[in-house]
């Protein structure tokens, strides 16, 4: 028994001499997020707490409320020393520019300890955003050529950035052309130049630049490769040549249909109309340009062909001359892009009439033209003649006049005859008289 009793004081004594550790408990954390942002967009900032033998621990996360607004997260979490997770990210709004702050400490809102501060080891984290003025990020708008050419080939006009038509001739059996093109501006793509494939008449090649932005600008080549036995003609002076090219004619109005004719031997894409009467075949000028023309097989005449549309009205101005009171003046203006000879009022110029024929009916008529409203109607008064029915009339009084003239000469002379032969005839008898005698 006195063994036992020693051998408990033993195990006290050693107890007692043996070194006493305590744990303390510590907490740690980062906050990890971007440096900047700019004003009115979001960021995101990660909180990590690091607990060392503290069984239970809470935290709270505090911001700079006058710069940075909470999107998304809540600024108060806890854990233990098993906890799946001590992380937790908020989403801040950036409100204002300027140095915003962000922050976590371990306790209670107030960031009191609510531990043993004798075995806790506590210091607050913190984390200073900047938050910038938006950065608004320009692209350039430039869309400009600043060289086009093609090789072995003449442009007209010559090149200019701001001309975004051109035309070109080239040699009868060109098929292939190499169109060189640069930008202004690097950044700029261009879509459109390098080998282009064509063939014989007016080929449209368009060259298209796009901005660092976006916006486009296309440049237009009309390159017209000759014939091998083109049809020329002849048009007031100037020389034209004719369109075989059914594809190359311009489309007049739906009045006409597709059909073909022969001119000089040779099958020719043409319209007729069954309305008007009218055969309309392409030419094309020195430079290239396609128009129709009214065609008279009989004559071999060509007629410059337009139309003019307004009110569902499409028209033939023929540019006949006419006779109307002298408050209209007689001069050429364009109605759209085509010239017409007009008989403007005078006492209100925004009014003009001409001749035309309708091509939906075929009808020939007076015309109003309103050049403020841009409308055209059916002239109704009937004091109009054209020049041929003037002439007409003309022609008749001058007859009239001339045989009312002839008649009183022939009058004069007839009774200036009478009076020679009277006058003879008493001569004559004063003779007889004399001989008796």
């Amino acid at each position: 028994m006195k063994k036992k009793f020693n051998l408990l004081i033993v195990l006290f004594l050693t107890v007692l001499i043996l070194p006493f550790r305590t744990y303390a408990a510590s907490g740690s954390y980062s906050i990890s997020s971007n440096s900047s942002v700019e004003v009115g967009n979001t960021i995101s900032v990660t909180f990590t707490i690091s607990a060392k033998n503290l069984y239970y621990w809470q935290a709270y996360i505090t911001y700079d409320t006058n710069k940075l607004e909470l999107i998304s997260g809540s600024t108060t979490f806890q854990g233990d020393k098993d906890a799946a997770s001590n992380k937790r990210t908020l989403k801040f709004k950036a409100k204002k520019t300027g140095s915003a702050w962000v922050a976590i400490a371990m306790g209670d809102a107030d960031n009191n300890i609510n531990y043993n501060s004798e075995n806790i080891s506590y210091k607050k984290a913190s984390k200073t955003i900047s938050i910038n003025d938006k950065v608004v990020k320009t692209y350039s708008s430039n869309n400009n050529l600043k060289a086009l050419s093609i090789s072995d080939a003449e442009l007209d006009p010559e090149f200019s950035k701001n001309k975004t038509e051109y035309s070109t001739t080239l040699p009868a059996g060109t098929t292939k052309i190499n169109i060189n093109a640069d930008t202004e501006d690097k950044k700029a793509k261009i879509d459109g130049d390098g080998e282009i494939e064509v063939s014989e008449g007016t080929n449209k090649i368009t060259i298209k630049v796009t901005a660092e932005n976006g916006n486009t600008k296309e440049y237009i080549i009309n390159a017209t490769v000759k014939e091998y036995d083109p049809i020329e003609v002849k048009v007031n002076n100037e020389a034209y040549t004719v369109i075989r090219k059914k594809d190359d004619l311009p489309k007049p109005s739906s009045t006409y249909e597709e059909t073909t004719i022969k001119i000089k031997d040779n099958e020719i894409p043409a319209f007729k109309s069954d309305i008007t009467k009218y055969t309309l075949v392409g030419l094309k000028d020195e430079k290239g340009n396609i128009k129709l023309y009214v065609y008279d097989e009989t004559a071999e005449k060509y007629t410059p062909y337009n139309e003019i549309s307004s009110n569902k009205l499409t028209i033939y101005p023929t540019n006949e001359e006419f006779s109307i009171s002298s408050n209209f003046v007689k001069e050429t203006k364009n109605i759209g892009d085509i010239p017409v000879l007009l008989y403007t009022d005078s006492k209100n110029k925004d009014f003009s009439i001409f001749m035309g024929i309708n091509i939906e009916t075929g009808e020939k008529n007076i015309y109003e033209y309103d050049s403020k409203e841009n409308t055209i109607q059916r002239y109704k008064k009937d004091d109009i003649k054209t020049k041929t029915n003037d002439n007409i009339y003309l022609y008749a009084s001058f007859g009239l006049g001339a045989l009312l003239v002839v008649t009183y000469l022939v009058i004069i002379i007839s009774l200036v005859t009478n009076i020679n032969w009277t006058s003879l005839n008493i001569n004559k008898l004063h003779e007889l008289k004399w001989t008796k005698n």
